[in-house]
């Protein structure tokens, strides 16, 4: 079967997705919902004992090997309880109609939806019933609810969070200044720096005053020599140190030392 043949418009083919225990029960409504046309419900087994349970003139009742068939079956609108075996023998249910097409899909029959949809090269319109829900869509639909109710308290919790960094940040970069003398003349500053040793007018110290600390101050080494050179006075200083220390005398031992007795060779064994 051509898709070319098909006459059927996107808009009036759509999917019903639900459950497989509803599926009956939803073929019911549909019946009832389109009772002014005349309407044939195709499946991939013999279908015929559903006409017992449903008291409807306008329903005929067929499966996939009388269309294979009987190629001249025509109605206002076909409903499909299932996928047929090949996107071919579906392509054939769509062409049994001009109007109106539905299809009940489970979540078997929707894992095989892609490939109807690379045949007929058109996506499928999906139309869930609120009635007949799947359970499935039901758990995405709750999950998907959760985590948009998440993902707005993150937001939430983050910008307050941003706003109280701003304010660590704000009170941070504000700037001491000089605030005068307290009682016993030593100088007051609005807030805290880096820098202990102030002037009183809340200057700090330039570098030429910072190196007058002895802290600061160099060892001077001849520009010739190293400190670790053999001949550099200065290398000899630790060491003359060593030497002035008082040497440690030897600890003598009081304790006697170790005799060990050898026992005498008997001459009678000889």
């Amino acid at each position: 079967m051509s898709v070319d043949t098909l006459h059927i418009k996107r808009h009036n083919h759509r999917v019903h997705p639900c459950d497989r225990t509803q599926k009956l029960d939803l073929l019911k409504y549909l019946i009832t919902l389109h009772s002014d046309k005349e309407i044939l419900v195709i499946a991939t087994q013999d279908i015929s004992t559903l006409d017992e349970q449903i008291d409807a003139d306008n329903v005929s009742f067929v499966h996939d090997a009388v269309l294979l068939e009987s190629p001249k079956v025509k109605c206002d609108m076909i409903i499909s309880l299932d996928l047929a075996a090949t996107p071919e023998n579906y392509a054939k249910r769509l062409n049994q109609t001009n109007s109106l097409a539905l299809l009940l899909a489970d979540e078997k029959d929707q894992q095989s939806l892609y490939k109807v949809e690379t045949f007929l090269k058109r996506t499928l319109t999906k139309e869930i019933i609120d009635a007949f829900e799947p359970q499935a869509h039901k758990a995405d639909r709750e999950a998907s609810a959760d985590l948009k109710e998440r993902q707005e308290y993150n937001r939430k919790n983050q910008e307050e969070r941003d706003e109280k960094r701003k304010k660590a940040w704000a009170k941070q970069k504000k700037e001491s200044k000089y605030l005068g003398k307290d009682e016993d003349g030593k100088p007051i500053f609005s807030g805290k720096s880096g820098e202990r040793n102030h002037r009183f007018d809340g200057t700090p110290r330039s570098d030429d005053e910072k190196k007058e600390n002895p802290r600061f101050k160099k060892k001077s080494y001849d520009s010739e020599k190293k400190p670790w050179d053999k001949n550099n006075s200065n290398s000899d200083d630790w060491r003359n140190k060593a030497t002035n220390k008082d040497e440690k005398k030897p600890q003598t031992s009081t304790r006697a030392p170790r005799v060990i007795k050898i026992p005498a060779k008997d001459k009678s064994s000889k």
